[in-house]
């Protein structure tokens, strides 16, 4: 499967800056990425303390890292990818920054003895082996108190549904196995509380199947999007979702298991 997901985004790599650079696209998952990242940066930058510590799963073209480094500066980070032209790319854009280190591997596979105070990975969970595997090894690289934020594609969508049956028909006509996963929002949950992490807020981002590209989908993600994203009937009709979550400290955890 890794060499699969390598070889998909080192395509992907082409035309991925620019898929940022398009506010006005009508191509409803470029939205997508500029919602989550931008609510992720939004989230960080208030959150951020001088010295702490960024791992960043899935870094791309380093388009979250290069938002983010324009509004703190005072952080290490690192960032990591499968793809090795995603990574070329992104190692070019911070090459002298002795704060930003940028390496390729599979974060399931890689030994990384660091502790970090937030943990990143938007639009990734979908292509790994193991998603429990991979919660729990992000929540361990965690120091106490620190933020897991993370994007999914939301199982119980409507939306999702549609685009799913859409999508399992095309890979099945054209002899293609499906490569990205959706989750259940519950099940995703009991995991992360199984590791001691606790959701702080969850956004709802992709408000349209994304079957076709034109301006009628892109102006009803948009509607629906400032319609229902404060909404909990958005846990039913957005496509993906964005949890920003908390590791809890040890005084938490005892408190929240006090009978």
């Amino acid at each position: 499967m890794p060499d699969e997901i390598r070889q998909l985004f080192n395509e992907k790599s082409r035309d991925y800056d620019a898929q940022y650079a398009d506010d006005e696209s009508n191509n409803v998952f470029e939205k997508e990425k500029i919602r989550r990242r931008d609510i992720a940066v939004e989230f960080i930058s208030k959150k951020l303390k001088p010295d702490n510590r960024i791992l960043e799963i899935g870094c791309g073209t380093g388009q979250f890292i290069q938002m983010l480094s324009g509004k703190k500066n005072k952080f290490f980070y690192h960032g990591m990818d499968l793809s090795d032209s995603m990574v070329r790319l992104s190692a070019e854009k911070f090459a002298g920054k002795n704060n930003i280190r940028i390496s390729r591997g599979d974060f399931l596979s890689e030994e990384i003895e660091e502790k970090y105070d937030f943990i990143i990975a938007l639009g990734v969970i979908g292509y790994v082996a193991d998603h429990e595997l991979f919660i729990k090894k992000a929540a361990g690289l965690l120091n106490p108190g620190g933020y897991f934020i993370f994007s999914f594609s939301n199982k119980y969508s409507i939306f999702r549904i549609i685009r799913n049956t859409f999508v399992g028909f095309s890979c099945l006509v054209k002899g293609k196995k499906k490569v990205y996963r959706s989750y259940r929002p519950g099940e995703l949950k009991k995991i992360l509380l199984k590791n001691n992490i606790r959701i702080k807020k969850s956004t709802y981002i992709t408000f349209a199947p994304a079957l076709i590209q034109s301006d009628l989908e892109k102006k009803m993600d948009d509607w629906l999007f400032r319609l229902l994203v404060e909404s909990r009937i958005s846990r039913i009709v957005g496509m993906s979702a964005i949890y920003l979550s908390q590791k809890e400290d040890e005084r938490d955890i005892i408190n929240h298991r006090r009978p």
